[in-house]
């Protein structure tokens, strides 16, 4: 049996009740002392996770916006808008039968020794025997079983049709070819108001050859016939993809 009344016991009993009395402060001040360190982890913690997430957002902002990127399909080629804005030497149609005609062939646009001179040097077979009219058309769209998505002349100034030596004419009035026996034609001629740079380049537009003769004088197109060949007025890095090894064979193309 314990008994109380001895001094041990009264003894053991005062350090009881001091360590009740004590006992929630130190068992409180251990619990803060706990969740302040628990605190001080999570918020230690917290910084660099936030920072992890916000350094791979950054990286997968800057990944979307490469993917976004409008690479051209071809680094070399060369778009009509820039060719313009920095101006070319030369550039190539590519002319492929529209029409149910048998016109192919190239046209190559080489700038002349003065700035306001153009070599346009044509290579084009599949054509009847006689003279054709052909132009520079507006559209640079060939897709149309006829030609006609390349819409009409190329006439920037807003003229009425005619020669390419008449004082008034459209820009794209090139006048007329003519085909030998075998419906071959292969010329060169210089014509002083084209030009591959500016608001007037005619980059990106399309070459036409006709069916029959352009008499240069019927409005607003010379009455030349229907279309019968194609092509899109190309930069040369663009165009070497439309030209066929037939024709590079031939030696015909870019200069």
């Amino acid at each position: 049996m314990f008994h109380t009344d001895t001094p041990g016991a009264r003894w053991l009993l005062s350090v009881l009740a001091a360590c009740a009395i004590a006992a929630p402060g130190l068992l409180a001040t251990a619990c803060s002392a706990d969740r302040e360190t628990a605190r001080d982890k999570q918020e230690s913690g917290a910084a660099p996770l936030e920072s992890a997430r916000g350094s791979n957002a950054g990286k997968e902002s800057n990944g979307a916006q490469r993917r976004g990127q409008d690479m051209p399909a071809d680094p070399n080629a060369v778009s009509a808008d820039a060719a313009r804005a920095v101006g070319i030497e030369n550039a190539v149609a590519s002319i492929n039968p529209a029409s149910g005609g048998n016109a192919e062939g190239v046209v190559t646009f080489t700038r002349g020794e003065h700035d306001d001179s153009m070599l346009v040097s044509v290579a084009v077979d599949g054509l009847e025997p006689g003279r054709h009219g052909f132009h520079i058309h507006a559209v640079g769209d060939c897709s149309a079983d006829d030609a006609s998505s390349a819409g009409g002349h190329f006439n920037p100034d807003d003229t009425r049709h005619g020669g390419p030596q008449a004082q008034e004419h459209h820009v794209g009035d090139m006048g007329n070819v003519e085909a030998d026996e075998d419906g071959n034609v292969k010329t060169t001629l210089t014509f002083d108001d084209l030009t591959l740079s500016g608001p007037a380049s005619i980059l990106g537009r399309a070459v036409i050859f006709h069916a029959g003769a352009d008499d240069l004088q019927s409005q607003p197109s010379g009455a030349a016939g229907a279309r019968v060949g194609c092509g899109v007025i190309r930069a040369p890095a663009q165009a070497q993809t439309d030209v066929s090894a037939t024709e590079r064979a031939q030696g015909v193309g870019v200069r």
